[in-house]
């Protein structure tokens, strides 16, 4: 990734898994939000397990990265990692 771009991260957890947010909290110090039936953040997103969205800075999508997708995603992979980081590098450069 270029440096000097700032990159922010949030998670949303799974509707029925408040019992292991503590798992992703552990993870690091981005916020962690627990969707539910009333917000519905994942439908609303048309998102799955595992899928991330990536904003700009003007909060406007600029990829949807969808585990399973023929993007790599697993960030404990070279391959994820580097796709991951071209993404948050694409959507923070004019």
């Amino acid at each position: 990734m270029t440096a000097g771009l700032a990159v922010e991260v949030a998670v949303v957890n799974e509707i029925g898994f408040a019992d292991s947010i503590g798992n992703l909290t552990a993870k690091g110090t981005f916020p962690v939000f627990q969707d539910s039936a009333e917000a519905g953040v994942w439908l609303l997103h048309g998102a799955g397990k595992d899928d991330m969205i990536v904003y700009t800075p003007e909060g406007k999508v600029s990829a949807f990265l969808d585990y399973g997708g023929p993007v790599p995603t697993s960030l404990s992979t070279p391959e994820g990692w580097a796709a991951v980081k071209a993404a948050w590098t694409a959507a923070l450069t004019p």
